[in-house]
């Protein structure tokens, strides 16, 4: 797979359409990630373009936070949960970007 390397807008811009849903095991909002935008666009850049030229994708953004999410009927029934995945934000930048 050949990935083309992106540019500081297109990385702002992704960061910029994240929801502020559920952090990941790391804890990290989509908010304050915004917020800072501006001075993490940089060093974030460099990190994503490694990735795509070198084909890896990093081991601490593949973990994700497994939680049971209740669907109906008797909440001590354990078949009435589904499990969810919260991922790391990043890894969520990753995805879009990929």
């Amino acid at each position: 797979m050949f990935l083309q390397p992106v540019d500081a807008v297109e990385l702002g811009n992704t960061i910029f359409q994240l929801k502020n849903k559920s952090p990941g095991w790391d804890g990290i909002c989509a908010d304050p990630v915004k917020a800072a935008c501006d001075c993490l666009v940089e060093p974030l850049l460099h990190i994503v373009n490694l990735s795509f030229i070198h084909g890896t994708f990093p081991d601490d953004l593949k973990v994700a936070q497994v939680v049971p999410l209740y669907k109906k009927d008797s909440p001590m029934e354990l078949g009435n949960y589904r499990p969810i995945s919260l991922l790391p934000l990043f890894s969520k930048v990753f995805e879009k970007l990929i």
